[in-house]
């Protein structure tokens, strides 16, 4: 049970990381961005306007986190292109009529699932398990918070719950799909002849009255619309980073005010046998397993090798076949008198038995990585490139 976000992950058929922190106008977000809006609406989704400056935010947005996706790949010419700001606009739309549909229906889904949900991203992962120290980080270098993003993928873990319901329900019966292959596969056998118009408009006789006539009746027809001769600036965000003059003391002080963005968290990985009874088991059977912990405790204590004692007596079926192993243990995936046990160790050290809903736990920290935060030389480009970058959108949504 405790290893459930370990096991869980490895077993999922991944989802791009990249994909889904690239939208971050999708569910969790949107409602921002239908309040305090202006009032020209670009689409309108039951009765909920979609203005204007929502559009340019959500725009701006995508655009952004193309380019912090591909870097310089990113043709300049895309972003201004019909397909580019129509696939913007449909997000818009079918977040909209998503959000109201799981509204109206109570879709949600537990923490277990979010945690196997997040667990599952090979991006988030290290040596095939999930790793918080690179989940923090990436994160961070995507300029979200761990509550926002998790807060966004129970939203979309709501919205896969209607589509995957949706694909498999089955909505058309055998007979009707039986008559769709039939015509489908059917063959007919036609005879056809081409006849060519120009011989007979050669020999028609039209007059002039009658070439009037249908002139002052259809007007509409020969109408030319308005045309206009314009003249046009096509900008670059590239061209305009280029430009930009970051200062020294200006990429120090970013450095200075965003040192968590720069902080690879600390870690901890643990090792664990589990001696199972039930919350609500008698006293003397708790008392019991307690004492078979104990006994544990003394043998691991007094030189046994831990990851033995784990394959034989430990209950946990997820980790006993490892030696008792949990591999990093973050911080909300176990119980927090769990939890407590693990962050008051240090490397090596076995707890005393530890009381959880599972059971009682003997619990042997294994591996402490402290946090560190690199050094300013070491991300000073990319700070400058983030600051130009940043001026250059500023003037870009400027001068557009």
């Amino acid at each position: 049970m405790l290893t459930a976000i370990k096991d869980r992950a490895s077993g999922w058929i991944a989802w791009a990381l990249v994909f889904l922190i690239s939208i971050p106008f999708a569910l969790w977000g949107i409602n921002s961005y239908f309040e305090g809006a202006s009032k020209v609406a670009v689409a309108s989704v039951n009765g909920v306007d979609v203005d204007e400056t929502v559009y340019q935010q959500a725009l701006s947005e995508q655009r952004r986190s193309l380019v912090q996706m591909m870097g310089r790949n990113v043709d300049a010419e895309f972003f201004a292109s019909m397909p580019f700001k129509l696939e913007v606009l449909d997000s818009l739309i079918d977040t909209q009529l998503q959000a109201e549909y799981l509204a109206d229906r109570g879709y949600r889904i537990t923490n277990e699932q979010l945690s196997e949900r997040i667990g599952a991203f090979p991006a988030f992962q290290s040596e095939g398990r999930f790793d918080p120290a690179r989940y923090e980080m990436l994160l961070q270098n995507a300029g979200l918070s761990a509550e926002g993003f998790e807060r966004q993928q129970r939203q979309q873990g709501a919205v896969d719950q209607l589509r995957i319901g949706l694909r498999e329900t089955s909505l058309v019966v055998p007979a009707m799909t039986d008559r769709a292959i039939a015509l489908l596969m059917q063959e007919r056998v036609a005879q056809f002849t081409i006849l060519e118009l120009q011989p007979f408009s050669e020999a028609a006789q039209i007059s002039e009255d009658a070439v009037l006539e249908e002139y002052e009746k259809n007007k509409d027809r020969y109408i030319q619309p308005p045309q206009m001769q314009v003249d046009y600036l096509a900008l670059s965000v590239d061209a305009l980073a280029a430009q930009a003059m970051v200062t020294a003391e200006a990429e120090q002080a970013f450095y200075d005010d965003n040192t968590d963005r720069f902080t690879q968290p600390g870690s901890r990985s643990a090792s664990h046998i589990l001696i199972s009874v039930a919350g609500d088991a008698e006293a003397a059977e708790v008392a019991k397993a307690r004492d078979k912990a104990q006994g544990l405790v003394n043998q691991g204590r007094d030189g046994g090798d831990f990851a033995s004692l784990a394959r034989e007596h430990s209950d946990d079926p997820g980790s006993a076949g490892r030696g008792g192993d949990l591999g990093i243990i973050r911080p909300g995936t176990m119980a927090p008198e769990f939890e407590a046990a693990v962050f008051e160790l240090n490397p090596g050290e076995i707890s005393d038995p530890v009381r959880t809903d599972y059971g009682w736990h003997v619990i042997m920290l294994t591996d402490l990585r402290e946090s560190v935060v690199s050094p300013f030389a070491e991300v000073r480009s990319e700070i400058r490139s983030l600051l130009a970058r940043e001026w250059a959108e500023g003037q870009f949504m400027v001068m557009a």
